[in-house]
């Protein structure tokens, strides 16, 4: 939550999940684009979702390719059903969330008619492996014992847990609980650790967390909490390995919302954004409850790979959402935790590596186990939820903002940050709960630590950025007003709209990547629509050549594109559409307002020996991918730049006998334009094209501030051989 955050962004920033209804034309979120079928050995695409760390639960196994729905009304839901020839049967109820179903089908095997389709992600416990053991530090370091003077809590604050079960026996935490806890795992009331895996490696995360917030205090035995007296609402929404689902990690939030907790701590995250948990964040937002998540533990450039990142420091959801009070890590000297993740959406930090004693949970010790063993962000977070809770029984009519604003605002600045008020690796500083509670101001710069290896070392800020535009082949869309619905494609120098979400999906395009206009942007874009006459601007986008369309009646449509003019072919019957391997989930069901006034060409017949232009084809016994165009066949020269294109495995089609004869001239070996790519080097470049479309460049993205800016993030970025980058150089994007 970024309520005080400077305008300073330094290492990432994403482009949360948005639903729009204007125009007639959905905008819904999207998870990040993956393949959907297994592919031949030299077309081999690649998802951008790094897969999360080995399962053997064997009930997440079962989601990799399942779906999570969610309808705004019941007409939407039948005419989803009948789009996709699903039957109800086929929806199965999210019981705590309204109107969301799971489907057993992949999302992009699915069509959205205006729904929310979304991934059912994975979430795991934060965990990383055991530090040496010390004496306990951390309450001194936070200065608990000063602010245990002003307030101990309030058991009228609830903070809700959302992790995995928990020791709900346990000396130091039996008369902490609040009613009403939940096993979503097992959709039971029960949410005790071991239930399915007594052995599980995340059996005793619950427990830990749940002892960090709240553990009894004063009371000569076990730990000390930063919160004496608020209830904890245990929620289990991971099993006893810390893994978890999409669907049980957001009713989770639904329902500790609705029991009307104060706080939420989320020890968990996921690589990816979630539109579906990312709604009921907003929810729980809109119902004055601070959210509290773990940064992740991606820091180190030696082992972030491990927790499923793409890049070292990334941030994992949904503390990379900014309506999210994100947490990371720092060790006894005040020094970032080499294994905490961070980046431009970190508000501040806790301690979280070192000797930190909490309550713990085994098999043969339910009730009377601590542990000072662990280490990770996840047992950062609730040091902070804990205060959260403190702050709020202590000033009772506090809101959601005033108690974020209490806890970033009275941060220590550490020496590391160099004076600034937000720093990439730190937030807004380390958590001081006396000053939390009182209304100090932060405290000056600490003494410097000790030296720490290049990993923990803070990264400079930079300047000032001026306003840049996106590079061509970039979507794009106002962020607020009345035309914030409409979607702009960049390109040579001008901004051509998206006429409908047809026309958008016919393109291959994906909701997830429109980036918010920058003020660049929105210059072109207004001179697009002022310049009805396209004379120096891009005309709208038309459909993607090749694409089959049908207005009201039953007649198919195949669109070709003839001197960058959208014409349409019928498909004279049902035996050439069968015989050219086309399926009715392919086709757009279009108005006949739009349909109608693309002019009219010769049918494509049963004696039309090849496919039309704009098919995707390949030879029965052969891998290789070719587009049709004018009579030829033109290979797609690797799996990067076949996706790059926004093209899918299912919409290659067997190459009939005639497309067999067609004559094989040269390739497709260009990227789309606006595709962002990466060789063994740093830099990440944006693909540019000239006019023509075939010859392309590649611009550096100056600085990781311009990445930012720009609202990229790194599964965006497609990792290619350095043979494949363009040899020739265009401008830089930035400074």
């Amino acid at each position: 939550m970024r309520l005080l955050k400077t305008k300073i962004k330094v290492l990432f920033f994403t482009l949360a999940g948005l639903s729009i209804l204007a125009g007639g034309f959905w905008l819904h979120p999207a998870q990040n684009s993956q393949p959907a079928e297994p592919t031949a050995p030299q077309i081999s695409l690649p998802g951008d979702r790094f897969l999360l760390k080995a399962n053997n639960y064997p009930r997440l196994d079962q989601v990799v390719n399942e779906s999570v729905v969610r309808f705004g009304s019941d007409e939407i839901k039948q005419a989803f059903l009948a789009t996709n020839n699903l039957s109800p049967d086929d929806l199965k109820p999210v019981p705590q969330l309204s109107g969301t179903y799971t489907v057993a089908m992949a999302p992009d095997k699915l069509k959205a008619t205006g729904a929310l389709v979304a991934e059912q992600k994975q979430y795991v416990a934060l965990i990383t492996p055991n530090d040496p053991i010390y004496p306990q530090w951390y309450t001194d370091k936070i200065a608990a014992p000063a602010a245990w003077d002003i307030a101990t809590g309030s058991s009228s604050t609830v903070v809700a847990v959302i992790d995995t079960g928990f020791a709900l026996n346990h000396e130091d935490l039996a008369s902490r609980w609040a009613s009403g806890g939940k096993d979503f795992v097992n959709n039971d009331n029960d949410p005790s650790a071991g239930i399915t895996n007594l052995a599980g490696s995340g059996v005793s995360h619950g427990t830990a967390t749940a002892g960090l917030i709240g553990a009894a205090s004063n009371n000569a035995r076990g730990v000390a909490a930063i919160n004496w007296g608020a209830k904890i609402l245990p929620l289990q929404a991971l099993d006893d390995n810390g893994e978890g689902t999409t669907t049980n990690v957001a009713s989770a939030v639904r329902y500790a919302t609705d029991q009307g907790a104060k706080v939420i701590n989320m020890s968990l995250g996921t690589t990816w954004q979630d539109p579906i948990l990312k709604a009921e964040l907003d929810y729980a937002l809109s119902h004055d409850v601070v959210v509290v998540a773990a940064a992740g533990n991606c820091g180190s450039p030696s082992t972030y790979f491990l927790n499923g990142c793409v890049t070292p420091g990334q941030m994992l959801y949904p503390a990379n959402y900014p309506q999210v009070l994100a947490v990371g890590a720092t060790d006894s000297n005040d020094s970032r935790a080499s294994f905490s993740s961070y980046g431009s959406n970190l508000d501040l930090v806790a301690p979280g590596s070192g000797s930190i004693s909490t309550t713990a949970w085994t098999a043969s010790n339910q009730t009377s186990l601590y542990t000072s063993v662990i280490n990770g962000t996840s047992f950062s977070s609730p040091i902070v939820a804990g205060l959260a809770a403190l702050y709020r029984g202590y000033r009772p009519a506090a809101s959601a903002n005033e108690t974020v604003n209490a806890i970033t605002g009275s941060a220590d600045k550490l020496s590391s940050m160099g004076g600034q008020n937000f720093a990439n690796e730190y937030g807004f500083g380390r958590v001081n709960a006396a000053h939390t509670l009182s209304g100090t101001p932060p405290a000056p710069a600490s003494a410097a630590p000790a030296p720490t290896s290049p990993e923990t070392s803070a990264t400079p800020l930079p300047g000032p950025l001026r306003d840049i535009a996106h590079p061509d082949g970039t979507l794009v869309r106002p962020a607020a007003g009345p035309n914030s619905h409409q979607v702009y494609l960049l390109k040579n120098g001008g901004a051509s709209f998206a006429s409908s979400l047809s026309v958008f999906l016919s393109w291959g395009f994906d909701f997830s990547r429109v980036k918010i206009a920058t003020q660049a942007d929105l210059n072109l874009m207004a001179a697009s629509d002022a310049d009805t006459s396209h004379a120096s601007n891009p005309a709208p986008l038309q459909f993607r050549e090749g694409t089959l369309v049908k207005g009201s009646e039953a007649t198919v449509y195949v669109i070709q594109n003839v001197s960058g003019v959208n014409r349409k072919r019928s498909l004279d019957s049902l035996e050439n559409f069968v015989r050219l391997g086309y399926s009715f989930s392919e086709v757009f069901n279009i108005l006949d307002s739009e349909l109608d006034p693309i002019p009219t060409d010769s049918p494509h017949t049963t004696s039309d020996p090849a496919h039309p232009n704009g098919t995707l084809i390949r030879a029965a016994s052969s891998p290789t991918v070719y587009y049709v165009l004018n009579g030829e066949r033109h290979s797609m020269t690797s799996a990067n730049i076949f996706t790059s294109h926004g093209y899918k495995w299912p919409a290659v089609k067997i190459a009939t006998e005639g497309d067999n004869q067609l004559p094989i001239t040269w390739p497709v070996n260009w990227f789309g334009e606006g595709t962002l790519v990466k060789g063994s080097g740093a830099t990440v470049y944006a693909i540019d094209l000239d006019s023509g479309g075939t010859n392309m460049s590649k611009r550096s993205l100056a600085s990781y501030a311009n990445f930012v800016q720009l609202d990229y993030y790194f599964s965006e970025v497609i990792q290619v051989n350095d043979s494949e980058l363009p040899t020739q150089s265009g401008t830089d994007i930035g400074y």
